[in-house]
């Protein structure tokens, strides 16, 4: 088992982590591209490779203490309502204990048990979707469980959700939009030439607006170009990049408090090991904006 960051064991003991890094490498229910199971093994091995100094932030997370779960490994056979029921639990159990909880998927669905053991406990509180598609259907492949259903659960389980970085939906998804008035940023006005030269982009204090003072950020890797992630199921044309991505999460800490994380939907391939990387320097990056000396 790699542990996230291949940390000295006083930085990973479970008993002193403030931060949980716990794998949920299901694939069920995708439909394009395969791999996602491998996605957490593939991450947790790319972050042995990270520096640990953030030179932005002049800071170093993994001081906060990062213990790396063991992985659910049982989940891969279990139906999706089942699975559901296992990952609510078991990210339930480490937010009783106080922990900040990173799950890594896996395929999109993951994320419904973990969001509905964030809503057992917090009265109040948004999602925030990143991801290029709106994952809104009522059922796909006749399965209400699948990846392209987790944001219309979400919905229903009386959650609010802003989506950024959307370039894909079917009609159905549309109407259920504009009856639900859901927030959406679409892809090609956040890579508006124009929009992007700016140093503090519209888009980005209008979407963190519509955001509850908690936030639960959601991030399907395929919310970036293909020409960086490569690596996931149904990569699609005209995504976000990298400083796009994260000058958004620096300045929503900044705004907002962060109450967890996943991220889910990168399927690794050998001529690819960059989106491995990436996603790895992602969670850190993401930990650093929260755990940053001054956060609330």
């Amino acid at each position: 088992m790699h542990h996230y960051g291949a940390l000295d064991a006083q930085f990973r003991d479970p008993r002193t982590a403030r931060i949980v890094i716990l794998s949920a490498g299901y694939e069920r229910t995708v439909s394009y591209g395969k791999g996602t199971a491998r996605g957490p093994a593939a991450i947790l091995e790319a972050s042995a490779y990270l520096e640990l100094y953030d030179e932005e932030l002049d800071f170093e997370v993994f001081r906060q203490g990062i213990h790396t779960a063991p992985d659910l490994a049982e989940i891969g056979s279990l139906d999706p309502p089942r699975m559901v029921e296992a990952v609510r639990e078991s990210v339930g159990k480490y937010v009783d204990a106080g922990k900040f909880v990173v799950l890594l998927g896996g395929e999109h669905a993951v994320s419904v048990g973990e969001i509905a053991a964030y809503q057992e406990r917090f009265p109040r509180f948004s999602v925030l979707q990143l991801d290029a598609h709106t994952d809104l259907r009522d059922t796909y492949e006749g399965n209400p469980l699948s990846h392209a259903c987790v944001m219309r659960r979400v919905v229903e389980g009386g959650g609010g959700i802003v989506a950024v970085g959307i370039r894909s939906m079917s009609r159905e998804e549309r109407i259920f939009i504009r009856e639900h008035e859901i927030p959406v940023f679409f892809a090609h006005e956040i890579m508006d030439p124009a929009l992007r030269a700016s140093s503090s982009p519209p888009w980005m204090e209008a979407a963190i607006e519509h955001l509850d003072e908690d936030v639960f950020v959601t991030i399907d890797i395929d919310v970036f170009d293909p020409s960086e992630v490569p690596a996931t199921g149904t990569p699609e044309p005209g995504g976000l990049h990298w400083y796009d991505v994260t000058r958004f999460l620096e300045l929503l800490t900044r705004r907002r408090r962060v109450i967890g994380f996943d991220l889910t939907e990168l399927a690794p391939r050998p001529e690819s090991p960059h989106a491995d990387f990436l996603c790895a320097k992602l969670i850190y990056k993401l930990l650093g904006y929260v755990f940053r000396p001054g956060q609330p």
